[in-house]
């Protein structure tokens, strides 16, 4: 799962992808920090955790932003 402070929206590097069945599924690059370039280089999306959130499980429902066209 995803963890942020409430009260501040945060936007977390991730890898959107499709299931066999044509689902799709993200997930987190890992670690975040700034300087950590080899997580952006692999990104293809932003998860985006709003203002209220405070975390996500495995399994939750989450709005993206995709770089390109999915």
């Amino acid at each position: 799962g995803l963890r942020k402070k409430p009260n501040r929206t945060e936007l977390y590097r991730a890898v959107l992808s499709r299931t066999e069945n044509g689902e799709l599924t993200v997930a987190s690059t890992g670690s975040q920090g700034s300087g950590l370039l080899t997580s952006m280089s692999v990104a293809n999306c932003f998860i985006i955790l709003d203002h209220d959130a405070a975390s996500v499980d495995a399994g939750e429902l989450v709005d993206v932003i995709a770089f390109d066209r999915f």
